[in-house]
């Protein structure tokens, strides 16, 4: 025993010795040391952020009622933004004063949205009508996603526009490169779909609805961000001849009129309704190459809009009551038929009438249509609430438990 002992030893003294000899090597605790070192950090970093993910809180925009009141608080910004900022980079120059307080403290609130996404549950790809509430999943899918597109919207180029007027930085200012880059915030208005996504899920909405205030605010937004480019061009450096100036001295008036970022926007907006509208008085017209290209685009794109909104507007209104639509459709048809066969009246006033009568049975056909396309359990919700009225005044059906009385409703 004391042998074999001993050839160990010597036999590991060897190769130490051998090693050392070959190429200087370290000992074997020297060489194994930093290596558990590396190992027991990676497994110390490794468990430290697995238990912050096992506590990693998930707000789930379905059943957070803060996230409902936070919604609110984005959409109202997303609204300022959409406005505010195309007038801020047509009309005004940047300097230290309220508005740029106010713009940062817009862009606070928008940090801290960014903060909330990763908490927040998101829809499954493949089964949107499940929330994906695993904390790494949440995080990968926003910092893979939309998180960049959001850093670049914070980021203050009106403070860079204000402090650089030397070297590049100084020369892409004199270009109102920098002035344009503000535009960037407007990527945050991809938020909006969302928000009315959750919007209709919390209130129900009529889809109609919503399609006329989608219209609605395409034709505002449109006519805003059109009048500030138009009334952008207008306030060319002096020494150029723009549609302004030229307004100015084919009709004359006051001379505050064209003076002052309100005044001018208002004429602007004025070209922009009035293109939008294909009206055209003729009044305020481009003067130079740039006025005319822009003054093409602006028309061209406003007569698409306007377009598509009138075709889109007009089938959604013919759809807005389809329940009244349809038993107007009815009693069109029967008064052909009745017209077509010869009927006498008082025939025709027996039809009308028995119609008339059953229209509220017509409708409650149309209601079980949509509750059959409902689960069991939610067949019986429902039926228990819309009789629930009368049920709670049945004494003896009081003490029943809750899921008989829903059987018993589904039966009615």
């Amino acid at each position: 025993m004391r042998k074999e002992t001993y050839a160990c030893i010597s036999g590991i003294s060897d190769d130490i010795e051998g090693r050392s000899g070959r190429g200087g090597a370290r000992p074997l605790m020297a060489v194994s040391a930093p290596a558990s070192l590396r190992e027991r950090g990676s497994m110390t970093s490794g468990m430290t952020c697995s238990r912050l993910l096992k506590h990693w809180p998930v707000l789930d925009p379905d059943e957070s009622s803060f996230l409902g009141t936070w919604d609110i608080v984005m959409f109202v910004q997303l609204i300022i933004i959409a406005f505010l900022t195309p007038f801020e980079t047509a009309f005004l120059v940047p300097r230290w004063g309220p508005l740029f307080v106010f713009d940062r403290v817009m862009d606070a609130l928008y940090l801290v949205d960014m903060g909330l996404e990763l908490f927040t549950a998101y829809p499954d790809p493949v089964r949107t009508a499940h929330m994906v509430r695993v904390p790494r999943l949440i995080i990968r899918n926003y910092l893979g996603g939309w998180f960049w597109f959001d850093l670049i919207g914070i980021l203050p180029f009106s403070m860079f526009e204000a402090q650089c007027t030397h070297g590049v930085l100084g020369f892409l200012h004199r270009l109102h490169i920098l002035r344009l880059l503000r535009l960037v915030r407007l990527l945050r208005l991809t938020r909006v779909k969302k928000l009315v996504h959750r919007f209709n899920l919390h209130f129900g909405f009529s889809y109609a609805f919503l399609a006329l205030v989608k219209f609605s605010a395409i034709i505002i937004v449109c006519c805003h961000w059109m009048a500030c480019l138009w009334g952008h061009l207008g306030l060319m450096p002096s020494g150029h001849h723009t549609w302004l100036t030229a307004l100015r001295e084919s009709k004359g008036g006051p001379e505050e009129l064209y003076k002052g970022p309100l005044h001018v926007y208002s004429l602007s907006l004025y070209w922009a309704i009035i293109s939008l509208t294909s009206v055209g008085y003729g009044d305020i017209t481009p003067q130079t190459v740039i006025e005319y290209w822009a003054a093409t685009l602006c028309t061209s794109v406003m007569a698409g809009i306007w377009a598509y909104v009138i075709g889109a507007v007009c089938g959604i209104v013919s759809t807005m009551e389809p329940h009244e639509m349809n038993f107007k459709q009815t009693m069109d048809d029967l008064n052909w038929l009745m017209h077509s066969r010869g009927m006498p009246h008082d025939m025709c006033l027996k039809l009308r009438r028995y119609f008339h009568e059953t229209r509220e049975m017509n409708r409650r056909k149309a209601e079980m249509h949509v509750t059959d396309q409902m689960s069991p359990m939610l067949q019986g919700e429902f039926a228990w609430f819309s009789n629930q009225q009368w049920i709670e005044k049945v004494w003896y059906l009081r003490d029943m438990p809750h899921d008989v009385i829903v059987f018993m409703s589904r039966q009615l």
